[in-house]
């Protein structure tokens, strides 16, 4: 259990880095979907999101006949981590502004606690409903993904702080 939940949160962690500056290194639709185009918040929840589909793909290679509870796992485990994340990120955040020693400490804790459910979840038997409920997750992603990075509502976690924008800027297209 410990082994699982270290390696699973130091890969996770560590995918993290270069998919934040995949975008700038590599500009098109394709990145656009999975990987930070800004520096909002929204567009690092995407990284997150694509870290652990990511530790998923590396993972299912050792695990082939369990793929769909590892799937489902992890996505799901994407999901509660980009929650506890926010939770303790947000109202910090807002109430005096970003310091990078924390979000940084922060992002690998909720990892690390997220990993707890990850491995209970898949050490569970496979349901039918998992690999559906899967892919309408990983749907419902890319479709947010889409609207959200080139359609961004006009609400303060889709702003890129650095320079008061929103979605992707006009001379990165």
């Amino acid at each position: 259990m410990k082994k699982f939940i270290l390696v699973n949160s130091i890969l996770i962690f560590l995918i993290n880095f270069p998919l934040h500056f995949l975008y700038e290194r590599c500009p098109n639709f394709l990145t656009s979907l999975f990987v930070p185009v800004n520096e909002s918040i929204f567009e690092h929840m995407k990284m997150i999101f694509t870290s652990y589909f990511l530790a998923f793909l590396f993972s299912s290679l050792w695990h082939k006949e369990n793929w769909k509870t590892y799937l489902f796992s992890f996505l799901v485990t994407s999901l509660f981590c980009i929650t506890l994340y926010l939770a303790l990120f947000l109202p910090i955040y807002f109430l005096f502004g970003e310091n990078m020693v924390f979000t940084i400490l922060w992002l690998f804790l909720s990892i690390v606690l997220s990993n707890f459910i990850n491995y209970h979840l898949s050490t569970l038997p496979t349901k039918k409903y998992q690999t559906f409920l899967s892919f309408g997750i990983l749907l419902l992603f890319l479709f947010l993904s889409y609207t959200w990075t080139y359609h961004p509502p006009k609400w303060e976690f889709f702003k890129d702080p650095t320079n008061a924008s929103y979605g992707i800027l006009k001379d990165k297209k």
